[in-house]
């Protein structure tokens, strides 16, 4: 074998073992999205069906101060629809930005039902929601990148209204981190709610409700959780400077 030859086995040989270690690193960064990928299960929408489209329609009683006669309270009635405008999913988490969150009627203003929120399923965890403005945009972008994560699902601890799961006696905290406040959701009962008649949902009669409680020195705030249907009646009462909101389920659209 000539001089040359023995250059150019050299050459090949320095080139292939040079890859090696390259190849091996991609074959390894590629087993790994395998196993993230069986490893992960999507998001379950079947207990809150936070589907684009649906909607809930609500017969709601308000209660408002009222600045010019205070001993008066502005007393309405309004039917309120909550819908899901756009749906998102990123990893192990749903978003859903409806319009007509009924949290959004406390203190209740003219044009306040259209308002927006944004409801973060995570599972296992629960529901989580988002009524500021500011807040629900950063959400929105970060689902559309794809670059939601628990970092920023923390940020919402103080906004969690549901904890699977759910247990009559069960107690948890808005915010995971304070351990120290009295303030805490309390699943208060389960019961079997009569849903005779209410349109979208064909020919049942009950279906099993779970009353969930958020009191606090100013105000409380109860929420009818229907697992399968969604938020079934919600409640909010200041027990200072009047403000109540009644909301209860008088129609719903699901599209499964």
């Amino acid at each position: 074998m000539n001089k040359r030859a023995m250059v150019i086995i050299f050459l090949i040989a320095a080139i292939i073992t040079s890859l090696c270690p390259a190849a091996e690193a991609a074959s390894k960064k590629k087993e790994r999205a395998a196993s993230q990928k069986s490893a992960y299960k999507a998001p379950d929408t079947k207990k809150f069906p936070l589907l684009k489209g649906n909607y809930w329609v609500y017969d709601t009683a308000i209660r408002v101060h009222n600045e010019a006669n205070p001993e008066k309270p502005i007393e309405a009635k309004i039917t309120l629809k909550m819908e899901v405008l756009e749906a998102y999913a990123c990893k192990n988490f749903i978003a859903a930005l409806v319009k007509g969150y009924p949290g959004n009627l406390s203190w209740y203003e003219n044009g306040r039902e259209d308002s927006k929120a944004v409801i973060i399923y995570s599972q296992p965890d629960g529901y989580f929601v988002a009524t500021v403005e500011e807040r629900i945009n950063e959400i929105i972008e970060k689902f559309q990148n794809g670059k939601f994560s628990e970092k920023d699902l923390s940020k919402l601890a103080d906004w969690q209204i549901i904890q699977l799961p759910l247990e009559v006696g069960k107690t948890y905290f808005s915010d995971p981190s304070d351990t120290e406040t009295t303030y805490r959701w309390q699943v208060a009962e389960k019961v079997q709610m009569d849903v005779t008649g209410i349109p979208g949902l064909k020919d049942r009669k009950t279906a099993t409700t779970y009353t969930l409680m958020y009191r606090t020195n100013p105000d409380h705030t109860i929420i009818g959780f229907t697992p399968g249907i969604g938020i079934t009646h919600y409640t909010y009462q200041h027990h200072g400077t009047v403000s109540d909101v009644d909301a209860k389920l008088v129609e719903v659209n699901l599209n499964q």
